[in-house]
């Protein structure tokens, strides 16, 4: 009996058909006009002596630095670059995650990792940076995409996992700085990260009819 109902199914699989379609949120085009202000927080706010420094060219965004050990933890530092102040970053809780293109000769120390601010605070009052790990997803055109999706960012203070608010739509509404680090590597070295731009995706589901 069960058998027998197999080609209804499959009739309506082939009428009925989903299509995912995705666009993006430019954060931050460093070919364009859409550039954002931009700055370098790296360890020496802890105590440590890593440096970076980001400077524009003509067609993306140049970081470069060394992250070095902390002599009295006697492992890596941190360099990262990070929107500059408090920005608007309205339209986030409708994406998914986060792409970071890159120029193919980019030298980094990897995993990086993207973080975002929201003035979400953990269940012992500390002020949480979410953070999540960037993977490889595609390559072309010169370019790297790193991504990672929003549910995979874990709340942090210092980077020590804390309790926090879920990244949410709604928490991902109140961003007001977006960021890269190395932090997450746990390497020392000499880095140099030919930044192009940093997306949001947004993906949508269509049902059609053939």
């Amino acid at each position: 009996m069960r058998i027998s109902h197999l080609p209804n199914l499959l009739a309506l699989a082939l009428y009925l058909s989903t299509t995912v379609t995705c666009s993006v949120l430019e954060i931050a085009d460093f070919t364009s006009s859409n550039q954002r202000e931009m700055e370098t927080v790296d360890d020496p706010v802890m105590g440590g002596s890593s440096h970076s420094s980001a400077e524009l060219s003509s067609d993306c965004l140049i970081w470069e630095g060394e992250v070095k050990k902390v002599w009295f933890l006697q492992s890596p530092g941190f360099c990262i670059l990070e929107t500059a102040d408090k920005q608007d970053f309205s339209g986030l809780g409708d994406t998914s995650g986060i792409s970071v293109f890159v120029k193919e000769d980019s030298d980094m120390l990897l995993p990086l990792s993207a973080q975002v601010a929201t003035g979400a605070v953990s269940k012992r009052g500390r002020p949480v940076t979410y953070t999540g790990i960037l993977s490889e997803r595609s390559r072309g055109n010169g370019q790297i995409e790193l991504y990672a999706a929003w549910d995979t960012f874990v709340g942090k203070f210092r980077g020590e996992n804390v309790v926090a608010p879920p990244l949410d739509s709604k928490e991902l509404d109140k961003t007001y700085r977006i960021g890269l680090s190395t932090y997450q590597s746990h390497k020392a070295g000499e880095f140099y990260i030919e930044l192009v731009k940093i997306v949001a995706g947004i993906e949508t589901e269509e049902t059609t009819t053939d």
